[in-house]
Parts: C-alpha cells; structure tokens; sequence
C-alpha cells in the first residue's frame, strides 16, 4: 500500500527540489485509510474482455469510476501538457543476474544516500511495493529518468500498473494504490465510510532516513554485487554452421550498455550526495558565524 513521505528540506534538499520542480507534492502526502471492499470490487470490475469495452474504467456500487491518465494526473495535481512526448527508455543498471546472465534486480544497498531515498519514494508512491530491498528493472527505470531530470507521465505510469493489476492472473497478488483508487471512488459518490479499511505503513520520514539511507555513506565502502556462479554443462559436438551474428556477442553488448547505464546514476547520485554534504557543511559554519 502507498505510505506519505517527508520530503526532508534540510537533510535531503535535492529531493525536497525535484519533488516540488515536479509538482509531486501531493504524491508524498495524499495516501489515507482505503476501504477494502470498495477496492476488491474495483478490481472485481476493471477488468476488459473484449474490445468493445472501455479500457481504464470500473463499476463500483454502481458508480462509474474512470482511471484514466487525465483523470489520475488531475487528481495529484500533475501537470502534464498534451504536446508532451511519451518517453521511450531503455532498461538500465548494474543488476543481480540469473543462472542465464540475465538481469533481475539491483540491492538497494549498492545505492548512494539520495538514490535510496528516491527508492524509497518509487516503492511508497509511484510503483508500490511491499519487497523493498532489491530495485526491479522497471523501478531502475524510473530511478535513472528521475535522476536524469526527464518527464515522467506519473498518470500513465499508475493508470498502466493499475490495469495490469486488474489483468493478472496471479489470483495471490496484492491489489494495488488502494488509497489512490478510494480517493477516486469518493470522487464520483462512491460511500467508501464502512468498514473494514486498510491503513498506510508509518510514513517515511526523517527517523527512516537517518536508518536506512545513511547506511555505507560515511567513507564505508559499498561491496560490488558478486558475478553469479558459472554453471559447467556437458559440452557436446555442434556441427559446422555458416557464418552469421553471434546471439550471445549481441546479448553481452546488451548487458554492457545495461552496465554503463547503471554507472551514470551512480555517479549522478554521488555527485549529489557530495553536493548536499556540502550544503550542510555551509549552513553548519554560517549558524556558527551568527552566534
């Protein structure tokens, strides 16, 4: 479930900044009680099987309940022009890979100090997600367009997990952004007063900060992410193929520049870390000078 987060002014300023650049304000403060029911029977509801169905719509207590990028954007007060151009990117970071080479997750303890914090945003608001330790692709994703100052669609972005939410066929997977989809069931008239209700976590403030992003950042190294075990495999005779692409060569290239990628957000979220050190070094010496 979605958890408010402290946007920290004086521990953590580049974050307080981007957020308010971006008009997120109301992202790390609107999450609120959702009402169980009312969220099961969204869900229940949201779901399309054919193509004549409006896609991004729910029925609840016989109200119309819309989903949609306009409407969720309007709702966190997320400006978003018409004329923007939809972001393509492409996958990016330093990953944990599978027994195959390919990448699954980064720790979130490889990250610098702005970086976790920014996960821990992603995780309470954007992408919530109850595994908080490891940053899947997607969320690496978002990690580096934020840290690259890029637009995000914060609408399409939550309309689009909402659905696929409501498409899945895990019957076990956790309903997602129920404060959110309370919020626009209240919107249309929905009586979302009775219980039962889920509540947020503890918010994310400066006591989670101080705990969980602070760690490793005061000159302790960050051990590099172990390579995975190669696993032998009896070889046998292949016979002579005419020459043609190598798919592994093209694989591995793939991989490199997954690497690089992960390497400009860490030296994005050093530089960062180096700057707001600064800043607190500046505002220790002149508080001393005004005494």
């Amino acid at each position: 479930m979605e958890r408010k987060v402290d946007q920290l002014p004086r521990e953590a300023p580049q974050f307080a900044e981007e957020v308010w650049m971006r008009h997120w304000s109301k992202l790390t403060t609107y999450p609120e009680p959702a009402n169980i029911a009312v969220v099961q029977e969204f869900y229940a509801n949201a779901r399309v099987y054919s193509e004549e169905e409006e896609p991004f719509m729910s029925y609840v207590r016989g109200k119309r309940v819309l989903f949609d990028v306009v409407i969720i954007n309007s709702f966190l007060n997320n400006q978003w022009p018409e004329d923007s151009v939809r972001c393509q990117y492409v996958p990016s970071g330093h990953f944990q890979r599978n027994k195959q080479g390919q990448p699954l997750h980064i720790r979130r303890s490889f990250l610098t100090l702005v970086c976790k914090y920014w996960v821990a945003f992603i995780h309470a608001s954007l992408s919530p997600c109850s595994h908080v330790s490891d940053l899947t692709t997607s969320r690496v994703v978002l990690l580096f367009f934020i840290l690259q100052g890029k637009q995000i669609n914060v609408g399409r972005l939550i309309a689009q997990e909402i659905n696929d939410c409501a498409h899945s066929t895990n019957a076990k997977s956790p309903l997602g952004h129920p404060s959110l989809i309370t919020h626009l069931c209240k919107l249309v008239g929905v009586d979302s007063s009775t219980p039962p209700f889920e509540r947020p976590r503890k918010m994310i403030d400066r006591s989670y900060y101080m705990q969980y992003c602070l760690l490793d950042e005061e000159g302790l190294p960050i051990p590099s992410p172990q390579p995975p075990r190669p696993h032998r495999c009896p070889q046998s005779a292949l016979p002579d193929l005419p020459d043609q692409p190598d798919p592994y060569h093209m694989f591995d290239m793939k991989l490199a520049l997954i690497d690089a990628k992960l390497e400009a957000v860490n030296r994005i979220g050093l530089a960062q870390a180096k700057m707001m050190r600064q800043r607190q070094v500046i505002t220790q010496i002149s508080s001393t000078q005004r005494i």
